[in-house]
């Protein structure tokens, strides 16, 4: 397998010939390495210090930093997932409970529609 970052230098420093050849040989590679780099410069200005990308101390720092508000709110948020589940399943109850309502209101209608036509069929003999 051919990584990229060991290899990138040397292809850039190569003569135009040899160069065009080791592109062509190793092209898939090598465009993963340049797709990676280019969204990697682009994605990281979000994370500028002072106009310059931060140090790995100033990302580590900041990672530490989100992970302790993550931390924080941790809690609430496994509190509203309980209290979302428990909803939910309230919920799923009361319309079960309120569908068999409708359909038991339904059948009694239907019921007593299909004994009136009894009623007026034998009326009429």
């Amino acid at each position: 397998m051919f990584y990229p970052h060991l290899h990138h230098l040397p292809y850039q420093e190569r003569s135009a010939f040899t160069q065009k050849h080791f592109r062509k040989k190793n092209a898939g590679a090598i465009d993963a390495y340049e797709e990676a780099d280019q969204y990697i410069k682009e994605h990281i200005k979000d994370y500028y210090i002072d106009g310059r990308a931060p140090k790995r101390s100033e990302l580590a720092a900041l990672s530490k930093e989100l992970k302790d508000k993550r931390k924080a709110i941790m809690p609430e948020h496994k509190a509203y997932l309980r209290k979302h589940d428990t909803a939910f399943r309230y919920t799923r109850q009361v319309r079960q409970y309120l569908n068999e309502q409708y359909m038991k209101r339904e059948r009694e209608k239907s019921r007593q529609r299909t004994q009136a036509k009894r009623r007026n069929k034998n009326a009429l003999e």
